[in-house]
């Protein structure tokens, strides 16, 4: 009949049927998995909703469980402090940061991509204020202001109250099987243009700092090691089993104020830029909750792009204790 409004609600039909039709459960969830992993969260939760699974609705039994996922700081050890708490601190020369410039800001810019945090800005926005010429030298001077921000929190406490709006994250609660929650940070772009460009300009410091034990600080091909190491393992004859150990809750359980003392020890070029961002709590805001937020005290910050780093060092003293024990029987 030509009616257009009957052929795009005809074509929705058959196009809702060909996507849905003949995927099962499985493919639902690596779907999902898929967009997330992606930065496509709002694809990711309209395929959610469209599939009625993947995220909680927001109740009070969920946030009691998102805040047990985040638990209350704690204080380091008396270990770590009769050891660290009054020695010497490595000097860090802060011209080692004056290559961070306007460029390295853009370049970030440009590698950065995802959804947006609580400020509503995804990567897009942020790239085009950035890196478009639309805005002249605006975006050039804005990059130029970013580089200096970044230098400042790399060589020189700040406020810690003044960075709250850089450091809040949107924080979504995904369902778990069979009944639990898994909750997903989003942290703010700019936050993650900052983070990216000082995690690429001290990465041989971190690598260095965590050393051969550590595959998880950067390292090119730290995943194949890991894997021919375990295979020369698993071939050796005197070895008749292994143990792989699964940490609960890992990221959020690091101690943090440890973690920050070990730093400016064993990797000083990160350590303030790792205090300015972790030295007092952050807002999670939790998602489609009219403003609900919980505090994350305690380990490294989902939706920080330097987590991966900060947990890597922070477990590296641990890693090295398993090391030296020799167990061949038990």
């Amino acid at each position: 009949s030509g009616n257009i409004v009957d052929l795009i609600n005809e074509g929705n039909a058959i196009q809702k049927r060909l996507m849905q039709g003949n995927l099962k459960p499985a493919q639902h969830e690596k779907v999902f998995v898929r967009l997330m992993l992606l930065g496509k969260v709002g694809a990711a939760l309209k395929w959610v909703s469209s599939n009625r699974t993947g995220v909680h609705d927001i109740t009070p039994e969920i946030i009691s469980q998102l805040e047990e996922k985040h638990p209350e700081n704690a204080p380091p050890t008396s270990e770590t402090l009769s050891k660290l708490g009054n020695s010497e601190l490595p000097k860090v020369e802060p011209v080692i940061f004056d290559s961070i410039d306007e460029q390295t800001i853009e370049k970030a810019a440009k590698a950065t991509k995802g959804s947006a945090g609580p400020s509503g800005m995804d990567s897009d926005t942020w790239r085009r204020i950035l890196c478009s010429r639309s805005y002249g030298h605006a975006s050039e001077d804005l990059r130029y202001s970013l580089a200096l921000l970044t230098r400042k929190l790399c060589t020189e406490l700040v406020d810690p109250y003044s960075m709250q709006g850089l450091l809040a994250c949107r924080l979504i609660p995904l369902m778990k099987s069979p009944a639990g929650v898994r909750p997903i940070g989003i942290g703010e772009v700019l936050r993650r243009i900052i983070g990216k460009t000082v995690a690429s300009h001290i990465k041989p410091e971190v690598i260095d700092a965590a050393g051969p034990l550590q595959l998880s600080a950067g390292q090119d091909g730290g995943a194949e090691a890991a894997v021919h190491a375990m295979r020369k393992l698993y071939e050796d004859e005197d070895s008749e089993g292994m143990l792989l150990v699964d940490a609960s809750n890992a990221y959020n359980s690091l101690n943090r104020a440890e973690s920050l003392l070990q730093i400016q020890h064993t990797c000083p070029e990160f350590a303030v830029y790792l205090i300015n961002t972790y030295r007092i709590p952050c807002k999670l805001f939790i998602s489609n909750s009219q403003g609900a937020f919980i505090l994350s005290k305690e380990g490294t910050t989902q939706g920080d792009n330097t987590a991966s780093g900060f947990y890597a060092l922070g477990i590296t003293p641990l890693i090295t204790i398993l090391a030296t024990i020799q167990c061949k029987q038990i």
